[in-house]
């Protein structure tokens, strides 16, 4: 992997000074459950979807999979609070 370019980071950052980060379309991550916009001005689309950079897709799949078991494994040092119980509802999705 690699990092996002400062170029393509810029990008980012103007769609969401400029607003236009608001009118996009956007998919929800299946594990995560975050959303992604799916197009961005002045800015390679590709980039957003992670998974459609990947050669290897399964790859990506066990690797993303991999990630949301290790947040759901840290979630577990803080739920003997309420406020700990409730952030499990906001950690990964479809373990």
């Amino acid at each position: 992997g690699s990092r996002i370019s400062i170029k393509a980071t810029r990008a980012i950052i103007d769609g969401i000074l400029d607003g236009s980060i608001e009118h996009a379309d956007y998919k929800t991550s299946d594990v995560f459950g975050f959303q992604v916009p799916l197009s961005l001005p002045n800015f390679d689309n590709e980039l957003l979807d992670p998974r459609s950079t990947w050669d290897d897709k399964d790859a990506f799949d066990k690797t993303a999979q991999k990630l949301a078991m290790q947040f759901h494994e840290n979630f577990k040092k803080f739920t003997g609070t309420t406020l700990g119980q409730t952030l499990i509802t906001y950690g990964p999705k479809n373990l």
